[in-house]
């Protein structure tokens, strides 16, 4: 089975998919994956300087994902132009592991903030949302040393909550705190598989 695993951000997506990895899913992290094909592939990383200039970098001519953000997430065309220089090359990694599971008979776990936004949840088994009260999502950001303006400014560049929620097939509510959380992951996992 093909689970998608997204939510915004700060809601707790990520803490799910790794729980469903730890019940014996294969885990698929699309902004992981995003950061390899960054760092490895120097061609992508020439599209982004040419597209968004040097200060995107850091002193060793590595990307600065933090001042890509803060550069691209309050505008909606640059935004766009990002998804269309690392997006396919994201997309081909996501779609060889799920064949890698596929072969070795085993559930995939992916977890994507842009799975509805980038139609990818299409090809996903069961798309699962996880959502959280906005104040939640923001004191855990602010925990993490984002900004506040970053939470307002990436939380304007999502998909509204009404429009994932009517794109997914179920809803996992994280307001409760992490046991909680990783509790109702892991029974929703297993009755969700066995039941698939």
């Amino acid at each position: 089975m093909i689970i998608g695993v997204t939510g915004l951000f700060g809601s707790g997506k990520s803490e799910v998919a790794r729980v469903f990895a730890g019940e014996g899913a294969i885990l698929l992290d699309a902004d992981k994956i995003a950061k390899e094909v960054v760092e490895n592939n120097q061609s992508v990383l020439y599209q982004l300087v040419l597209e968004f200039g040097s200060e995107i970098l850091n002193k060793n001519n590595q990307l600065n994902r933090r001042k890509l953000g803060l550069l691209i997430f309050p505008s909606p065309e640059k935004t766009k132009v990002l998804n269309f220089i690392v997006h396919p090359h994201v997309i081909n990694e996501l779609d060889q592991g799920i064949i890698k599971a596929k072969k070795n008979k085993k559930h995939v776990v992916i977890d994507a903030a842009l799975l509805i936004s980038s139609g990818y949840y299409k090809k996903m088994d069961k798309t699962v949302l996880v959502d959280s009260r906005t104040s939640l999502r923001k004191k855990r950001l602010l925990k993490r040393d984002y900004s506040e303006f970053e939470f307002k400014q990436r939380s304007k560049s999502q998909l509204s909550i009404s429009h994932l929620k009517s794109a997914s097939d179920f809803i996992i509510t994280n307001n409760n705190g992490l046991d909680s959380l990783r509790k109702k992951s892991r029974d929703f996992f297993h009755d969700l598989t066995e039941k698939g």
